[in-house]
């Protein structure tokens, strides 16, 4: 009798084991694993030189901080190596008249090193957008652009901290 009951003790307990794991996973399913949701519908690519639309390679920036007697914002504003088409960037300072900047078409692999100022910015904090357009190596039709925005920050080196 005695081990009739240990055998029925130790079914519920599988059994019990059993259910909470099929609860687990069946919960997991529902929940996100990074919070990244991915496009199951993209497929992947390779930039080689047989793709019928050639990739440009966008330029990333990050914050740029200058002092408030400065006479150029030293960002650079480069056209990647291996890009199909010129670069044109045009630069200006939201809510300030500072930065009116527009550079001629430049050639992939070159770069323009500082963006100046037209006059000194008092401190504070303002964003640049950098606009960029772009024109084919091949045939100078126009193609993609794009606008990015710098957070841009002055500070006075006078002032104490």
């Amino acid at each position: 009798m005695r081990k009739k009951k240990f055998v029925a003790l130790f079914v519920c307990i599988c059994a019990v084991i059993c259910v909470l794991l099929l609860g687990g996973i069946y919960l997991n399913s529902f929940a996100p694993s990074s919070g990244v949701k991915i496009d199951t519908s993209a497929e992947a690519v390779t930039n080689d030189s047989e793709s019928e639309m050639p990739l440009i390679n966008f330029p990333v920036y990050g914050d740029a901080t200058i002092q408030t007697d400065a006479t150029s914002i030293p960002i650079q504003l480069i056209n990647p190596e291996g890009n199909p088409c010129y670069f044109q960037f045009d630069v200006s300072l939201e809510g300030s008249d500072a930065i009116s900047c527009a550079t001629d078409q430049v050639e992939p692999g070159h770069a323009i090193n500082a963006v100046p100022l037209e006059h000194p910015l008092a401190a504070g904090d303002y964003t640049m957008d950098i606009t960029i357009s772009t024109t084919s190596l091949e045939d100078e039709t126009q193609m993609n652009g794009a606008t990015v925005k710098v957070a841009s920050h002055v500070v006075d080196p006078g002032a104490s901290q």
